[in-house]
C-alpha cells in the first residue's frame, strides 16, 4: 500500500489544545523512538496525539470538504454541474458523470484513500502506546476513554472507505475490496471481503469501543459537556467532538444496516431512540430561537442534536466560496431550478424548519445557508464567547437513529415505523404522516433534508441500489439508473500496483 510511508505522527510539532492543528505524519527513524517514548510518556502527550488525529479529519481532503459537502454530495447529484463549475481544479461534471477513470478524479480518490489510511495507522500508534502505558501514564479512565475513542474512529474511517470503495453490499458481500489496517506495522494488508470487513473487524472494534466507553465516558452521566471548565484540563469535555459512547452506538446501527441486518440495526438504534436520557442530553432544536428574525446567531446545524461532529474555524469560508448566491457558475454549488421547493421539501417548505433556516429561496433557485457565518459581536470574537455551534460541522445526527428504526420496521411493523418517523417530523415543523404512507420514500427524503451538505445521500443511494430519480436528483430532471459503475469507486491505482 502506498500509505505505508505515513506511519507515525511527528508529535513534537503538534500544538496541544482542543482545536489545534497538527503537522504531517512522518516515519520515525530509530533515533525518533525516543521522541515517541517522550510523547507518550505523559497523559497530556496522549491527548495531544488524539487531538492531532481528529485535526486531520477537517482537511479539505477529508471531512472538511470531500467527504461531506463537496465530492460526495456532487456524486449524489445534489448540484448542477455546468462545464464551467470547477472542483479541485477540474470540471465537477466528471464527478457527476461518475467518470472515475478521469485522471483528476482518480487522483482525488487516491488522495482521500492515502489520507484515511495514514490516519488509521497513526490511530494504531496511539492504541499500541495506550496498551504499553496502561496503569502507569494512563489511569483506567484515561485508558478506556482513549482506547474506546480510537477504536471507534478506526472503525469509522474504515467504514467510509468500505462505503466508497467497496461493493454494493446487497449485491456482492463476498467481493474482495479494502484492507483493514489493525496494527502499526508497515506492510501490505490483505484485501478482505465486504462481509469480513464488517463482521470480523468493524463490529469487533465497535463492540470493544462500546465496552470501553460504557463505563468511563462522562457523556453517559453528564451529557456532551460542550463548555470549558475553568481550571480544568478539559481533555474529557466536548464529547460531541469525539466518537463518544452514543455516536459509537449509532455507528454500529449504520454498519448493521449497511450489511442488511435489520434486526441488529434496530437493536442498536433503539438504544438511542428509546432511552429518554438521550433526548435530555441531545434535545431538539429550539424552533423559536432558530427562526427568530432577531437572532443573529441561529443554530442552523441543529447542534444540540448532533452526536458527533467536528470544529472547523474556517467554516464561514465554505459558504462564501461555494454557496453564496452572488458567486459565478465556476464555483457555485446549487441545485437545479425548483428542486428544493418542489422535490426536497414540497408543499411543506414554508413550514419545515430546515427549509426555513438552512436554505434561502430566490425565485426558482435555492441556496444552502447551513454553513453561513454568524453575525458575531466584536466582544464575542475577541474573548471567544460565541456559541458552540459557530464553527461546528455535523457528522452524525440523533435523527438518523429514528430513520434506521423506521426503515427496519417499515415492513414488519409499519405502525411502529410511523411513530418513529412522526416523532422526528414533529421536531421539524412538518405534517405528521398518515397510516398507509410510503414510508421508505419518506425515510429517503428525510435523509436528504436532514443531511444535505454532509455527504450521506450518496451512501443511501448505494446501500439501497436506488435509481436517482427526478425527485432525488438536484443535478438534472432526468433519472440516473443504479449501477455498480456509478456507485463503486475503483481502488486507487497505487493500491493495486503495490499488491
Amino acid at each position: 500500500m502506498k500509505y505505508y510511508k505515513y506511519i507515525f505522527l511527528s508529535l513534537l510539532i503538534c500544538v496541544a489544545g482542543l482545536f489545534t492543528a497538527c503537522s504531517d505524519w512522518l516515519d520515525y527513524s530509530p533515533k525518533d523512538k525516543e521522541t515517541e517514548e517522550q510523547t507518550f510518556g505523559t497523559r497530556q502527550g496522549f491527548y495531544t496525539a488524539v487531538n492531532g488525529v481528529y485535526n486531520r479529519l477537517i482537511s479539505d481532503v477529508m471531512y472538511g470538504k470531500n467527504l461531506t459537502w463537496g465530492m460526495l454530495d456532487i456524486l449524489a447529484l445534489h448540484y448542477q454541474t455546468p462545464a464551467s463549475l470547477v472542483y479541485e481544479g477540474f470540471s465537477a461534471s466528471e464527478l457527476a458523470n461518475y467518470n472515475y477513470s478521469n485522471t483528476n478524479v482518480a487522483d482525488l480518490m487516491e488522495s482521500i484513500w492515502d489520507e484515511a489510511y495514514a490516519t488509521i495507522l497513526n490511530i494504531n500508534v496511539i492504541l499500541d502506546n495506550a496498551e504499553t502505558h496502561r496503569g502507569t501514564v494512563l489511569s483506567e479512565e484515561d485508558y478506556n476513554l482513549i482506547r474506546g475513542d480510537m477504536l471507534a474512529l478506526r472503525a469509522f474511517l474504515h467504514f467510509d472507505m468500505l462505503r466508497m470503495f467497496g461493493p454494493v453490499y446487497s449485491r456482492d458481500p463476498e467481493q474482495l475490496c479494502i484492507p483493514y489496517a489493525d496494527s502499526r506495522e508497515a506492510k501490505v494488508y490483505e484485501q478482505l471481503s465486504a462481509r469480513s470487513i464488517i463482521y470480523d473487524h468493524l463490529l469487533p472494534d465497535l463492540e470493544a469501543a462500546e465496552n470501553c466507553l460504557h463505563e468511563y465516558d462522562p457523556i453517559i452521566t453528564q451529557g456532551p459537556l460542550s463548555t470549558t471548565e475553568e481550571g480544568a484540563d478539559n481533555y474529557t469535555r466536548y464529547r460531541q467532538l469525539r466518537l463518544n459512547y452514543y455516536a459509537t452506538i449509532l455507528l454500529k446501527a449504520r454498519v448493521y444496516l449497511w450489511a442488511g441486518d435489520r434486526a441488529a440495526a434496530l437493536v442498536e438504534a433503539r438504544k438511542l431512540t428509546d432511552d429518554p436520557q438521550v433526548r435530555t442530553y441531545f434535545p431538539a432544536v429550539d424552533s423559536d430561537e432558530l427562526l427568530s428574525g432577531s437572532n443573529s446567531t441561529p443554530d442552523r446545524t441543529f447542534s444540540t442534536e448532533i452526536l458527533f461532529g467536528f470544529y472547523d474555524s474556517g467554516r464561514d469560508n465554505i459558504y462564501t466560496s461555494y454557496f453564496e448566491s452572488s458567486l459565478t457558475t465556476s464555483s457555485l454549488l446549487t441545485p437545479r431550478s425548483n428542486f428544493v421547493q418542489e422535490s426536497l421539501f414540497g408543499t411543506t417548505s414554508l413550514y419545515d424548519y430546515r427549509a426555513r433556516s438552512q436554505w434561502t429561496m430566490s425565485g426558482e433557485l435555492a441556496y444552502l445557508i447551513k454553513y453561513k457565518g454568524l453575525e458575531l459581536t466584536a466582544t464575542q470574537l475577541e474573548d471567544g464567547t460565541y456559541p458552540f455551534w459557530t464553527y461546528f460541522m455535523p457528522l452524525m445526527h440523533l435523527s438518523e437513529a429514528y430513520y434506521i428504526a423506521a426503515e427496519c420496521l417499515q415492513e414488519t411493523d409499519p405502525d411502529a415505523a410511523l411513530d418513529y418517523m412522526n416523532e422526528i417530523l414533529a421536531t421539524r415543523g412538518r405534517q405528521q404522516l398518515a397510516s398507509g404512507s410510503n414510508l421508505l420514500t419518506e425515510i429517503q427524503k428525510e435523509y436528504m433534508r436532514e443531511t444535505w451538505g454532509e455527504g450521506q445521500a450518496f451512501f443511501l443511494f448505494k446501500r439501497l441500489y436506488m435509481n436517482i430519480t427526478r425527485d432525488f436528483n438536484g443535478n438534472s430532471t432526468s433519472s440516473k439508473t443504479a449501477s455498480d459503475n456509478n456507485f463503486v469507486i475503483p481502488l486507487p491505482e497505487s493500491e493495486l500496483i503495490n499488491r
